[in-house]
């Protein structure tokens, strides 16, 4: 009960904190999310997602998963060269490295326990460093994934 009156509450003093910008929806199967700057919180299926990039540079990011009463968490952060970090659950633990981005097919090459996937990204225009409205695809272990951004924009750090 308490927890719902601190959400009522913070419903209240929002418009306080409210900032220029929006939230911005992603959206794919199963996919419920929102960004707002370097932020983004939702649903990925049945599990509970919030994550935010850090850093003067944009160089770190931190992303806590919620799943049945399970929280997994990760710092991400360039070590030795590879951007990339360690998803810790009490009974699960996933590694996630980003490798490589190609440019002139706008793909991304990320590691996910040691197998490399590529992330295709998809745009309706890129201005200013940042794609506009971007749709990202791969394929993971035989299942097409893809999530959009709607009327919103990404740098390539972010993507």
């Amino acid at each position: 009960m308490k927890f719902i009156i601190t959400l009522l509450l913070a419903s209240f003093l929002s418009t306080s904190f409210a900032g220029d910008h929006g939230l911005t929806p992603i959206t794919g199967r199963g996919i419920k999310l929102s960004s707002q700057g370097h932020a983004i919180a939702g649903s990925i299926g049945n599990l509970l997602v919030f994550g935010v990039v850090t850093g003067e540079q944009h160089d770190a990011s931190s992303l806590i998963i919620h799943n049945d009463g399970e929280v997994y968490g990760a710092q991400f952060e360039n070590e030795n060269g590879f951007w990339g970090g360690v998803i810790n659950g009490q009974n699960k633990k996933s590694v996630l490295k980003f490798v490589s981005y190609d440019p002139e097919d706008y793909t991304y090459t990320v590691s996910y326990n040691d197998k490399e996937f590529q992330v295709k990204v998809g745009f309706e225009k890129y201005e200013d460093n940042h794609f506009i409205n971007p749709t990202y695809t791969m394929n993971f272990y035989g299942k097409t994934l893809s999530i959009k951004m709607k009327e919103g924009r990404a740098c390539k750090k972010y993507s």
